[in-house]
């Protein structure tokens, strides 16, 4: 990606993200512009839950994942736990070009040879997690790192603008 392709990303999400007011509308909405840019087969935003002491799937694409907005079966992660929990932890992205020889992840729907985990940050503290997941091996690039790098700071720039 660009300087130009990094703005207009930035901006159109943005733009998508102005007149939203809750949670529920920032994740999905960046949800849908995430799967509408790049086409991915899987994805979830996790949000952390301070009461439940874990994350929770808020917004999701992909097989049996959701419908009219509403996430069948969500698992809970533990910080720490599979990829997205150590991801959530460290707040460093991971781009896993073959999920066997990552003995730290998780099956959620079914089983996939690569994933992508990109930490979200809000007023300087980590708070959840962008994930996606594909069949192929080597799926995810340096491309995708820095676009949903991008997504994941507008929307900890937007959580944080509506959080006391």
């Amino acid at each position: 990606m660009n300087n130009t392709e990094d703005t207009n990303t930035t901006n159109q999400l943005e733009n998508l993200l102005k007149n939203s007011e809750t949670l529920h509308d920032i994740v999905w909405t960046a949800c849908d512009y995430i799967i509408q840019e790049r086409k991915y087969i899987d994805l979830v935003i996790y949000l952390y839950d301070e009461q439940k002491k874990s994350l929770l799937q808020m917004a999701a694409f992909g097989d049996n994942k959701s419908k009219n907005q509403i996430i069948r079966n969500p698992i809970r992660i533990e910080p720490g736990e599979g990829i997205v929990g150590r991801v959530f932890q460290s707040g460093i992205p991971r781009v896993i070009s073959d999920t066997t020889r990552d003995g730290n992840y998780i099956i959620d729907d079914r089983f996939r040879l690569s994933e992508i985990s990109i930490p979200i940050l809000s007023a300087g503290k980590i708070i959840g997690v962008i994930d996606s997941e594909h069949t192929s091996e080597n799926f995810y690039t340096n491309d995708d790192k820095t676009f949903l790098m991008q997504i994941a700071a507008v929307v900890g720039e937007k959580i944080a603008s509506i959080t006391p």
